[in-house]
């Protein structure tokens, strides 16, 4: 009976800890994620859409600004982004 659950267990951990993510980019298509940082289209042509919320206005920036120097990589790597 021990066996048995024993496998029950085994069953249920390996099935929670391989699962993977789907996320939508702003185009509409949608993406798997997997939790070994790897991902790959579900959709390989955009969605259209008639959402208003996913068109963004342009950007006016002063034609005097200068963007702010800074070294992030040290933080990126603790962080393990990619």
């Amino acid at each position: 009976m021990k066996i048995i659950y024993l496998f029950f267990f085994l069953l249920f951990t390996s099935i929670s800890f391989g699962q993977t993510l789907i996320a939508k980019t702003e185009d509409g298509r949608r993406v798997i994620l997997n939790k070994d940082k790897t991902w790959e289209f579900i959709d390989k042509v955009p969605q259209e859409t008639t959402s208003s919320d996913t068109k963004f206005p342009d950007c006016n920036l002063p034609s005097d600004f200068k963007e702010p120097k800074g070294d992030n990589s040290a933080f990126l790597r603790r962080v393990d982004a990619t």
